[in-house]
């Protein structure tokens, strides 16, 4: 005689913790995802704050010294402009535009001008008349005698300009 078998059922205590598992498991995971996206979310506004921060400190105070570094150059520039050996060196300049004794003691106080303890301080120095545009004297002699085309093309402003200290 065979018997039919009947499978064994499960123990009704793992049937029960198992979909006490299942259940609680998308209510204790899913919060937690949420909580960690919004904290992953809130630290990066908060990275990108403290980032754009200092980097608008930095900016400022490149913009604060690159300020402080062009007000020095402008006021050596308007104290050279004003010393009575340059000023009378280039008179003479003007004066006599052909005389090159006139604009060698020009040039050179123009390259005393343009730097200071050896380290330079502009590039390049000129001494335009402003009627004609005309460079009677630069610390580079073959811009001598040309036009000075910012000033004829107005892309220098004549009253922009301090002609006199």
């Amino acid at each position: 005689m065979t018997a039919a078998t009947k499978p064994a059922a499960a123990p009704r205590g793992a049937s029960l913790s198992r979909q006490f598992t299942l259940t609680l498991l998308p209510l204790v995971v899913l919060p937690l995802m949420i909580m960690g996206a919004a904290a992953y979310i809130r630290a990066r506004d908060i990275v990108v704050d403290l980032v754009y921060g200092q980097l608008s400190s930095a900016a400022r105070s490149q913009l604060n010294t690159l300020s402080e570094w062009a007000a020095a150059r402008e006021e050596r520039l308007q104290l050279g402009s004003q010393r009575t050996t340059l000023r009378a060196a280039a008179r003479r300049v003007q004066l006599a535009p052909a005389s090159e004794e006139a604009r060698q003691a020009v040039r050179s106080e123009l390259v005393s001008l343009a730097s200071r303890e050896g380290s330079v301080l502009f590039s390049d120095l000129l001494i335009v008349q402003l009627q004609d545009s005309r460079v009677l004297a630069s610390t580079r002699p073959e811009l001598e005698g040309q036009a000075f085309l910012a000033l004829q093309e107005n892309r220098l402003p004549s009253d922009t300009l301090a002609t006199t200290p």
